[in-house]
């Protein structure tokens, strides 16, 4: 019985269909490694050691294609940032929760933008008990 994690066995078959697209399935042989490396791959004749380190999911935006921790990472910062304008404004009371349906597509030029309707958003409602939900921005930047 395999010692791989399911990341690593994930990782190794999807290599692994990777390189049969790229070479004869004949010439490729996938061995367990010892900890490190988690396999030894042979391609040719040629052994090489893998070790798997981390399965990354990517998003596509618009032509290019992002790891989801990138996007979830800048998307933290700005609502961090926008936490941290209203609380030196004195705005924020109570707990707000941002919200995104997706990926925003050229997000480095709208986050401006975006952070300026979460700051008024707060801004407006910061002496409500409750209040509604608003959609700020729509698909493709449209509000």
């Amino acid at each position: 019985m395999s010692s791989h994690s399911e990341s690593e066995i994930i990782c190794q078959c999807s290599f692994d269909k990777y390189l049969t697209s790229k070479f004869d399935s004949s010439i490729i042989e996938w061995s367990d490694g010892a900890e490190p490396p988690d396999y030894y791959l042979t391609l040719d004749d040629k052994k090489y050691a893998v070790e798997v380190t981390a399965l990354v999911e990517r998003i596509k935006l618009g032509l290019e294609e992002k790891p989801i921790n990138t996007i979830s990472d800048s998307l933290r910062r700005m609502v961090d940032e926008a936490e941290n304008e209203a609380v030196l404004r004195g705005d924020l009371n109570g707990r707000y929760t941002v919200y995104l349906r997706e990926p925003v597509d050229r997000f480095s030029k709208q986050r401006l933008s975006i952070t300026q309707k979460i700051l008024e958003y707060v801004r407006a409602t910061k002496g409500a008990e409750s209040f509604p939900q608003k959609v700020l921005l729509w698909q493709n930047g449209r509000t």
